[in-house]
């Protein structure tokens, strides 16, 4: 299947942008003046987040629609693999960084 490298751009800025938005929230004071400018977009974090889930829900319906078959068990064994694992290792990770 085709990749869109504009789509993959996309999605990384949103993933900066929600980067931004983490380190926003620790650092800085909410600032509402700039929160209405065109610099919001850097630290737009939920915004990007929706954004971010949008363009996967299409990568996903493009790859079962355009794909061969895929057997269920290996979609899950596979999105486990890709998500899962790396989220509970990040848990065990913070939960041993505060202990």
């Amino acid at each position: 299947m085709k990749r869109f490298a504009s789509l993959d751009a996309v999605r990384g800025l949103a993933a900066l942008s929600v980067f931004f938005a983490h380190l926003h929230a620790v650092f800085v004071s909410h600032h509402i003046a700039l929160d209405l400018t065109p610099a919001f977009l850097l630290w737009a974090g939920g915004e990007a987040v929706i954004l971010f889930f949008v363009l996967s829900g299409f990568v996903l319906v493009r790859r079962a629609d355009h794909g061969a078959p895929q057997n269920l068990r290996a979609f899950w064994w596979g999105r486990l693999a890709r998500i899962g694992v790396p989220s509970w290792v990040m848990l065990a990770v913070c939960v041993l960084a505060t202990c």
